[in-house]
């Protein structure tokens, strides 16, 4: 028996113990978010009114009586002082973006901040993922969990007791140790999954990403100082390493990696607990799988190896990698850009984190009656329609939103569905030997694009519709890509390298 189909029937009715237990286990999902849209709200940048004039300074009335000290294109390119002609006036909150000083001219500060975060990922997901597929998933969510936390605490450091490089330092190491973890989880979630509750499994990791964001921003709008504001996210963060702590390690990295069948049985046989299963695991004859020619990978090297070794997966990490890029560059284009097509910072995130939240509530409708390929190409098609339409000058009646932001919101809505549904199809099409070597290189790729989409409100400033139109082309090529993956849908997924090639010769 193979052990996914072990897990299948061990699975095939899941408990509400199950259902608990996975909860708290992904409480740490909705900490990555948080951590990612942390800078926006904890150091938000105080152009727009949030200013006053020293009371001795005559040119800032003069300017501020003949309107043209109101925003940051006009604030920041006058010859006022800081502390000598205004101050920054708040309204009782705290941003780390005045206390460290990244506005106007520093402003960039602010920003690298924000893409350091993404570089972190990139450089420690390379190698995360070889050592989750040598070590396990489990020791590796742990360690890099506990790094996570205390970095998050060097970052929420007062600005008496530290400065923007001790920030900057910060966002790095939290980027790379919170990634990885969130890849772990995920990679741990889809092999506990039975085949046909993978997209249940799906959402029951998109969700907590999204409901981070929705309780982040309660958060930044209740929590009134910087400091508190980005302790926030240790809380899901412990809740969800602790609850790592009592769970088991993942049955199919037992077998199929470390070849294990008595771990594979004590873990299977947990999880049977759990959910009351009936199943005899002791009786389980377990099939250990092993690729002939190249024995079993044992080594990060040898794993390495077989990615050139057989030439379908090297083309499907390829495809993948770039999927991954463009659609971070389109989410995170627009997540830390919604300011851009808003005059209201709250109102803008808002609708995003709502529009996000229908986008993962939604895409359970795709993902259980359409083929993988068909919802992909059609999320990043409508994606792409939505952004060109946005370019049409056409208004609406309403102060709350623009026709402009109204497109660019379902069009975020499509790719965000679009980005989970190629998540599922990347899980189910990596083999086991290499699932976590496929998922994080394609996050690796993804915070490639989260770093160009950290720095797309720079493209906004150049032009709204000229970078609507990129995202629109990007989105195109993107749904045109993903005819060239295999379908896997209601399919077992590949636990060797062996069983990828198979699948790709039926394309």
């Amino acid at each position: 028996m193979k052990v996914e189909e072990a897990v299948d029937k061990i699975n095939s009715k899941p408990s509400w113990r199950f259902f608990v237990i996975g909860i708290l286990f992904n409480a740490s999902i909705q900490a990555t978010l948080m951590l990612i849209v942390g800078n926006s709200l904890s150091g938000f940048m105080p152009y727009n009114g949030l200013w006053k004039c020293q009371p001795n300074s005559t040119r800032c009335f003069e300017r501020t009586k003949n309107g043209t000290v109101y925003n940051r294109d006009t604030f920041c390119g006058e010859d006022l002082q800081l502390y000598t002609d205004y101050v920054w006036d708040l309204k009782n909150r705290t941003t780390f973006a005045v206390e460290f000083n990244m506005t106007c001219g520093n402003e960039y500060i602010y920003n690298l901040c924000n893409t350091l975060f993404f570089v972190g990922g990139f450089f420690t997901l390379l190698i995360g993922g070889q050592i989750m597929d040598v070590h396990g998933r489990k020791p590796v969510i742990l360690v890099f969990g506990f790094i996570t936390v205390i970095a998050i605490i060097a970052g929420a450091l007062p600005s008496n007791l530290s400065n923007s490089t001790v920030l900057m330092v910060s966002r790095t190491i939290v980027g790379g140790s919170v990634m990885v973890m969130y890849v772990g989880v995920s990679v741990f979630n889809m092999e506990l999954s039975p085949v046909k509750y993978r997209p249940i499994a799906c959402i029951y990791i998109s969700l907590p990403w999204v409901m981070g964001y929705l309780l982040y921003v309660a958060c930044g709008y209740l929590i009134k100082t910087w400091e508190v504001l980005s302790l926030v996210p240790i809380a899901p963060l412990l809740i969800g390493l602790l609850t790592t702590a009592f769970v088991p390690e993942s049955p199919r990295f037992l077998l199929v990696s470390k070849k294990d069948v008595d771990a594979t049985k004590r873990a299977l046989a947990w999880f049977a607990r759990l959910n009351r299963s009936p199943v005899n695991v002791d009786q389980m004859d377990l099939e250990v799988e092993c690729d002939d020619k190249d024995g079993p990978k044992v080594t990060m090297m040898d794993n390495l190896k077989t990615l050139v070794t057989y030439k379908e997966m090297g083309m499907q990490l390829g495809i993948m990698c770039y999927q991954w890029i463009t659609s971070a560059l389109l989410y995170y284009g627009f997540t830390f850009s919604w300011s851009k097509l808003s005059d209201d910072l709250y109102i803008a995130y808002l609708f995003a984190a709502l529009g996000d939240f229908l986008a993962q509530s939604l895409q359970l409708i795709p993902m259980f009656l359409l083929p993988r390929k068909t919802t992909i190409v059609a999320c990043f098609a409508s994606g792409a329609a939505c952004l060109f339409l946005a370019l049409i000058p056409f208004e609406i009646k309403s102060k709350v939103v623009s026709f402009k932001q109204l497109l660019s919101l379902l069009g975020a809505i499509c790719i965000s569905v679009g980005w989970n549904t190629i998540f599922l199809q990347g899980n189910e099409a990596a083999p086991t030997t290499h699932r976590a070597i496929f998922n994080t290189w394609v996050s690796s790729a993804g915070r490639l694009g989260s770093i160009i989409g950290t720095q797309a409100n720079l493209l906004f400033n150049w032009s709204r519709s000229g970078t609507l139109a990129i995202f629109g082309g990007l989105a195109a090529v993107n749904a045109l890509l993903t005819l060239r993956m295999p379908e896997t849908r209601d399919l077992l997924s590949p636990e060797l390298p062996s069983d990828v090639k198979r699948r790709y010769s039926k394309l």
